[in-house]
């Protein structure tokens, strides 16, 4: 039996070469994306597949394997990691003390939708679709430094929290496509940070990038991000001789920002946001035709479970500004929900005088 594959984040030098995914929009008045992947693989090729049958392809496994995968992630044959990283490395969040209330009693982290970012130039329209719409994103940062920009801007005015996690945050779950779902066929086990059963919402499919293999990836500061979302877009026509725009790696796109905030040095996890004219387990093509529509799905936001042990590594730093009040509450929310949590003050504190002081 062979040892489960990991799939590592963009730019890791553990990268897997195999797979690379591409989402096509096809052009015309209202514009439509067509989800259509290709493989380097020498045996298939998906894209054939998918228009041939209709379906995701995929290698099968028996369902001893998915049995197995759902009890011990990770063992089974075809088992394999959405874009995490096995390293000792850490991420940082910047936040209130409200969020980090929020995020000890649920034991989840919020996505929210590209277009709900304060960077109004990263949900831009991409060949006729609004495409910020439908990207769920978490941002966070590599850098350890404390950053007064960042205190600022996200900290409560400097007088909230930093959060530090290790770089992989969130838990892995199989993530097994029911069997039948017309025209949506994963027959692999993918080791995902939800389930399937957990991407589904009323009229939505949340989902990683399962050909992508970008959950998580550094966010490139660039000087004009339309020019670099334009080098990913690839003019074509389909069989039927309309006009069609094929977006070359998504999870690269949605990870461009202008150089104005590269003092963030951001470290990006995504997931898809999928609409649909209906209940998600209608298929594929309820969900390809609420795409052409440009249907927006209503979903602002969506939690995702933190990994339980990584609270056990969880750094709380306190502001340059936090109050021995905000203290207080951290240390009670702590105690309560993550009593192995470190608690510590930035090395800013007493070097900052608050205004009207």
């Amino acid at each position: 039996m062979s040892a489960a594959r990991k799939w590592c984040p963009a730019g890791s030098p553990e990268h897997p070469p195999k797979y690379r995914g591409r989402h096509r929009v096809v052009g015309g008045l209202r514009g439509a994306i067509e989800f259509s992947f290709r493989a380097v693989l020498p045996n298939w090729s998906l894209e054939r597949d998918l228009h041939r049958h209709g379906t995701w392809p995929a290698r099968r496994c028996g369902s001893s394997s998915v049995a197995r995968a759902k009890h011990h992630p990770g063992s089974g044959p075809s088992a394999q990691t959405l874009g995490f990283m096995n390293s000792s490395e850490y991420v940082y969040h910047y936040t209130s003390l409200e969020s980090l209330a929020l995020i000890l009693k649920s034991g989840k982290i919020r996505f929210t939708r590209l277009d709900r970012l304060d960077d109004v130039t990263e949900a831009q329209r991409i060949a006729g679709i609004d495409f910020g719409k439908y990207v769920l994103v978490s941002c966070w940062t590599l850098e350890a430094e404390d950053s007064l920009p960042q205190w600022h801007m996200y900290g409560a005015g400097m007088g909230g929290v930093r959060l530090q996690l290790p770089k992989q945050v969130f838990s892995q779950v199989p993530y097994v496509v029911p069997k039948g779902l017309p025209s949506f066929e994963v027959n692999d086990i993918y080791l995902s940070p939800i389930s399937f059963e957990q991407g589904l919402a009323e009229n939505c499919l949340v989902t990683p990038l399962l050909f992508e293999h970008e959950l998580a990836g550094a966010v490139e500061y660039v000087d004009n991000v339309r020019e670099a979302i334009a080098r990913h877009l690839y003019p074509g026509k389909d069989s039927q001789g309309s006009p069609t725009t094929t977006i070359g790696k998504t999870g690269r796109v949605v990870r461009y920002k202008a150089k104005t905030w590269a003092f963030q040095n951001e470290y990006r996890f995504v997931l898809a946001a999928l609409p649909t004219f209906g209940p998600p387990l209608q298929g594929l093509g309820n969900i390809v035709g609420a795409l052409r529509a440009g249907v927006d799905h209503g979903l602002h936001h969506f939690d995702v479970p933190i990994a339980p042990e990584n609270l056990k590594e969880l750094v709380v730093r306190t502001g340059p500004l936090c109050t021995a009040g905000t203290v207080a509450c951290i240390e009670a929310l702590l105690s309560r929900w993550a009593p192995r949590a470190t608690l510590e003050a930035t090395p800013l504190a007493g070097t900052i005088r608050r205004k009207g002081a």
